[in-house]
């Protein structure tokens, strides 16, 4: 019998290794699609020109849309597929639930969660992708620097201000290293219109946040 459940525990062990190096070979070989893909690019040159250079050529001044279709392609297939998106949307509507707007009904109320002090308009939400509960929570506020919450479902738990991070700090947006999930960027700052709150660059945490 122990030699079976040995047999078993090695045979486990090894088809994980192979489905881990599969997952990892399957999502490098998207990237390097995706890297040629976007080479291939059919806008790859106007990208390059001025407006003048664009009117003398009659391009409409499309930059943003151009460069709107690069950032949004499917990395499988080269192309945008707002198809999916507009699919998505008729199922809701068939559902109902594209006439839903939160705190619409006693079942769909908003829940205050946070922070009450200094935190201000919040910009942009982390969940941690290193906490298995799916509890601990990032916020970046306009002129309130970086906060934490680590029960966003417990509503008798605090935000703590993060350290490391300036207290009067615009923190915009917040992305993961897709390749180690220790690694964290924060970007700071708006554009300078009426009320726009300063920056100072990007911040960068390599133990999953607990120190910039």
């Amino acid at each position: 019998m122990k030699k079976v459940v040995s047999a078993f525990i090695v045979i486990s062990i090894v088809f994980l290794c192979f489905m881990f190096d599969f997952e990892k070979k399957s999502i490098e070989d998207l990237r390097e699609q995706h890297a040629d893909f976007l080479k291939g690019s059919p806008f790859k040159e106007t990208l390059k020109l001025t407006k003048k250079e664009r009117k003398h050529e009659g391009l409409p001044p499309n930059k943003y849309y151009e460069r709107e279709w690069e950032l949004t392609m499917n990395p499988a297939t080269g192309i945008p597929e707002p198809d999916k998106v507009l699919e998505l949307q008729k199922k809701l509507r068939s559902k109902g639930s594209s006439r839903k707007t939160p705190g619409d009904a006693l079942d769909n109320q908003w829940i205050e969660r946070g922070p009450n002090n200094v935190g201000g308009r919040t910009r942009v939400l982390l969940f941690d992708p290193n906490d298995i509960e799916n509890k601990r929570v990032f916020a970046g506020a306009v002129s309130g620097g970086l906060w934490v919450n680590s029960d966003i479902t417990d509503e008798n738990s605090a935000w703590s201000q993060v350290t490391g991070v300036p207290s009067n700090m615009n923190v915009s947006c917040i992305t993961v290293d897709p390749r180690d999930s220790n690694i964290w960027y924060v970007g700071t700052g708006e554009q300078y219109t009426g009320g726009a709150a300063v920056g100072n660059g990007v911040y960068k945490t390599s133990d999953g946040g607990n120190s910039w």
